[in-house]
């Protein structure tokens, strides 16, 4: 945690003062201070930087006149640099004692680079005298007490406390009634709020009491017994109402004398630093040479006496009482304060039990997305697995490309097709060489990008295979276009089937050429198939007319009748063929006779019936 700082800027020009509480520097300053301490202390302005809030907040500016305002206390730093040089020396002791009362004990003051504490050697130690550095000692005294600066002018504060600048020449007469004022002017002291001493005059310490231990400086615990209780009454007094409060005389003995001692109060106006002390008078209204246990001139009954003391008690009871009430509303103040805490306390653990709830909720919402987001990583994971498991067991070479026509991902078998491996992710498609018989795969695949329309080609490699290329866009679950998957299905085994088929087809339509007097005629199951040219000129229907028709539709109305067409199929399909001659009918109704031999057409089951048949009339 950082320490807790707090910064009094002061200077006797209100001017000065109004332009540092502003904070804004010119971007000059840049040359002498760090740019890491700009960044971190200063917000940039166009060709200015403004100190940051976090700094401004630490710094108090108020206009202050050391010569003159009250001190600060318990400062644990003084910069003080390039005054004491325009003051004169007996001032800028004066000065130095202020700075020492102000300052903690062992904290630092530092002065400009002319200046130093040479005239109060006692009050400082020098730390680093290159650098201006001095370090307050504790100096031990009888009494705390503060330096007062006068309001007179040097020449005049000499005079007072009979200082010369010369001591051979005579005082003066004015210093000569200065002294003897000084001499038989009432003891007083100055106390500060707190009725500690600040300043204690000459003859005062007769009053005064002190006991064993540390001193205090605190008026009413060191000041005579007899005197403490009607000074404290008339110190109440005086703030209460910021008017002159006077004692009546008190009796005591001090040093084996009898004495009659009247104190007067009167708070401090003026100068303004000065506000909240009280100068305290203590009128001695007895000879101070008489002796103890003489017989006394004042002949006032022993009646007065107690009514004196009596009204003084009532007085003080009064007062006392006063304090007291005012005590109970300082009290009740307080109490008042305290609920108001204590409320805003219980609002504060209220919004802290609410904010507790929220964080639990939201606690428990994080666990459930955390359960459902590792449910989602374990299906992620099993996808992979089996895409994974899918691209290494198919057969079909497949290869992903990007928008930039970049491989992002490949099947094995792409590689027969493709020369890949493993570095080649990210590689370029066209910087890749393959087995196709194919100059045109990268203007193919840019095509079918730029077009989104899949792409089909039967190639051949030179290794004696042929491949399907299908080259269709890659699409994503939002329907956005990735790339273009490419993939190569192995169709040897069917071009060769073809090939085979089409060379048996050949062979076959050859031998039907070559025999004028044959027809075929294709069956399935009982209707008529395709019919090649031979059929439609033996039998005077075209293919279209008789394509679909039942095959008995041919033979003559006898032989339907008689079930010849079905006993052939029958036949043919128990025993694989079937041999006749029959009489047929042509599309005219003319008959003519022929020969027929009936085979199954079959692959793994009986597909059909192929008939050649011969016209023997």
């Amino acid at each position: 945690m950082p320490p807790a700082i707090q910064v009094f800027a002061t200077d006797i020009d209100e001017q000065a003062i109004a332009i540092a509480r502003r904070g804004l520097y010119p971007d000059t300053i840049g040359i002498d201070v760090a740019p890491e301490r700009l960044q971190r202390f200063f917000s940039s302005e166009p060709g200015l930087f403004r100190v940051r809030k976090e700094l401004r907040d630490l710094v108090l500016f108020a206009p202050h006149n050391v010569l003159r305002d009250p001190p600060f206390s318990r400062l644990d730093l003084i910069t003080c640099r390039n005054l004491l040089i325009y003051i004169d020396r007996s001032m800028q002791e004066q000065i130095l004692q202020l700075f020492h009362f102000t300052l903690q004990s062992e904290r630092f003051l530092m002065l400009g680079s002319s200046e130093s504490t040479d005239g109060v050697p006692s009050l400082f130690t020098a730390i680093d005298k290159t650098q201006r550095l001095f370090q307050r000692r504790t100096v031990p005294s009888t009494l705390a007490q503060v330096p007062t600066l006068p309001l007179l002018s040097p020449p005049q504060y000499q005079s007072l406390l009979g200082l010369r600048d010369s001591a051979d020449l005579p005082p003066s007469f004015e210093e000569l009634a200065t002294q003897s004022l000084v001499q038989h002017a009432p003891s007083t002291v100055i106390v500060n709020e707190d009725e500690d001493i600040v300043h204690l005059a000459r003859g005062a310490g007769r009053f005064l009491q002190f006991a064993d231990g540390s001193p205090s400086p605190n008026l009413l615990k060191v000041l005579h017994p007899e005197l403490r209780l009607e000074l404290r009454s008339a110190l109440y007094q005086a703030r209460q109402s910021s008017q002159r409060a006077e004692t009546h005389p008190v009796r005591l003995q001090i040093a084996g004398l009898n004495r009659q001692v009247n104190i007067v109060v009167q708070p401090l106006a003026e100068p303004r630093w000065a506000r909240g002390h009280m100068l305290i008078f203590f009128h001695d209204l007895l000879d101070s040479g008489e002796a103890m246990g003489a017989v006394a001139s004042d002949t006032e009954p022993l009646v007065r006496q107690l009514e004196d003391e009596l009204q003084r008690t009532r007085e003080q009871l009064r007062a006392t009482s006063e304090q007291y009430e005012t005590a109970i509303e300082e009290h009740k103040a307080g109490n008042e304060e305290l609920q108001a805490l204590n409320e805003e306390l219980r609002a504060t653990t209220e919004e802290l039990e609410t904010s507790k709830e929220e964080l639990q909720s939201i606690n428990e919402e994080l666990l459930t997305v955390n359960q459902e987001l590792k449910l989602k990583i374990e299906e992620v994971s099993r996808a992979h697995s089996d895409l994974q498991n899918l691209m290494t067991s198919t057969a079909i070479g497949t290869i992903f490309v990007d928008r930039e026509l970049r491989v992002k991902r490949y099947t094995p078998s792409a590689q027969v097709v493709v020369n890949l491996i493993a570095s080649d992710i990210n590689r370029p498609l066209a910087h890749l060489t393959h087995t196709l018989i194919y100059d045109q795969l990268i203007p193919d695949v840019r095509q079918v990008l730029n077009t989104l329309t899949p792409l089909e080609r039967e190639l051949a490699s030179d290794q004696q295979h042929w491949y399907l290329l299908r080259i269709q866009p890659y699409r994503t679950e939002t329907d956005q276009i990735d790339g273009v998957v490419l993939t190569f299905v192995d169709i040897t085994q069917r071009r060769v089937a073809e090939e085979a088929l089409r060379t048996s087809e050949e062979r076959l339509r050859l031998l039907i050429e070559s025999v004028e007097d044959y027809a075929i005629l294709t069956i399935a199951q009982t209707d008529v198939l395709p019919m090649e040219y031979r059929a439609e000129r033996m039998f005077g229907y075209r293919e279209a007319d008789i394509l679909g028709q039942e095959a008995a539709l041919l033979a003559t109305p006898e032989d339907r009748a008689a079930g010849v067409p079905a006993r052939e199929l029958q036949q043919a399909l128990a025993d694989g063929r079937t041999v006749g001659e029959h009489w047929y009918v042509r599309k005219d109704g003319s008959r003519f006779f022929a020969s027929g031999v009936m085979t199954q057409m079959r692959d793994t089951t009986v597909r059909g019936f192929a008939k050649v048949m011969r016209d023997l009339s």
